[in-house]
């Protein structure tokens, strides 16, 4: 009958070990207990346990180790863990673009665009720091990070990441530095760092120029998936600005927009101060710079540089969408 103990499950001594630990013998099937049978499993060959045959007997011995054996089999596993720092440490700079030295070089700027040429030449990407490559280049803006700044060993000899904060702390320390000394020495060539619009709840209309937008898909609740884009602008001072929409938006790259908006937030992300923008409405501005000195801008179209107006057109036929006889009045 299901139930029934068949076989004991008290532990029998069988040695004792110079450093205290002790052997023990179990006749007590392991998977039943010595029953025989699984409660719950009647359905599959009537709860018959297959490791003892339903004969409830299946000796088995175990260690009951000591302070002493687990003391010593713990120095024995990390002795094994110190001999392989060294290959470990190997994988820790390859994977995360360190050089052989333990040298890593950040690019600086815009680094989407030329992604791909990063990773051939064994670039590592990570949200904190962004691109590193393993060997410098006069290529592109960079700064120079040791693994010590961004990692420690553990008590075995292996590199593990500090905390993010740290890491933040110092690359944005070493980026200050940076644009410090490129400033000391080319001051016209620095841009304007990035500062906070607006206050958070309240609105702002700025015009700023579109330079990124990125779509992703984001899920929400049960087989429910929304096309989310992510776009980016910078304004005349070079402040930065993020606006998240699930909504499609008829925008287009490089192109100067009036943006009105809510302030959501102010944040920093990789050292750099932006203001993110909720529930936006835009509007294309047509570049003023290139206006005629005698013609005020018009919704219309723009002015080219010699003065000539130039209409908005038709996105499907191609013809100026104001008539024809405006047309020939301001040609």
């Amino acid at each position: 009958m299901i139930g029934d103990q068949k076989v004991s499950k008290e532990p029998i001594l069988v040695k004792t070990y110079k450093d205290g630990s002790k052997k023990y013998r179990v006749d007590a099937c392991p998977k039943c207990g010595g029953i025989g049978y699984l409660h719950g499993y009647e359905h599959i060959d009537g709860a018959r346990c297959w490791k003892c045959g339903a004969s409830g007997y299946f000796p088995h011995e175990y260690i009951e180790a000591s302070e002493e054996r687990i003391e010593r089999q713990q120095e024995k596993n990390k002795s094994k863990l110190i001999d392989m720092a060294e290959k470990k440490n190997s994988e820790f700079f390859r994977y995360n673009g360190f050089n052989e030295k333990g040298k890593s070089y950040i690019v600086l700027g815009n680094t989407y665009d030329i992604r791909d040429e990063l990773k051939s030449l064994g670039g590592k990407f990570d949200y904190v720091s962004g691109w590193k490559i393993p060997n410098d280049t006069e290529k592109y803006d960079t700064i120079e990070i040791d693994v010590s700044d961004v990692a420690e060993t553990n008590d075995v000899g292996w590199y593990v990441f500090k905390p993010v904060g740290e890491i933040e702390e110092v690359i944005n320390k070493k980026k200050k530095e940076f644009n410090d000394k490129k400033k000391a020495a080319n001051p016209e060539e620095v841009q304007k760092e990035s500062e906070y619009l607006g206050t958070i709840g309240g609105k702002i209309t700025v015009k700023a120029k579109l330079v990124k937008t990125y779509t992703y898909t984001a899920s929400y609740g049960y087989r429910t998936e929304i096309d989310t884009t992510v776009f980016t602008f910078r304004d005349d001072d070079n402040n930065k600005i993020v606006w998240k929409t699930g909504t499609p938006v008829d925008v287009e790259e490089n192109k100067t927009y009036e943006i009105t908006g809510t302030v959501k937030d102010h944040k920093e992300y990789r050292g750099e101060k932006e203001t993110v923008l909720v529930r936006c409405k835009l509007k294309e501005v047509a570049n003023e710079s290139v206006s005629s000195d005698n013609k005020d801008f018009d919704p219309n179209g723009y002015y080219t540089e010699d003065g000539v107006f130039v209409p908005k057109h038709d996105p499907i036929t191609g013809l100026p969408l104001i008539p024809k006889e405006i047309w020939d009045m301001w040609d």
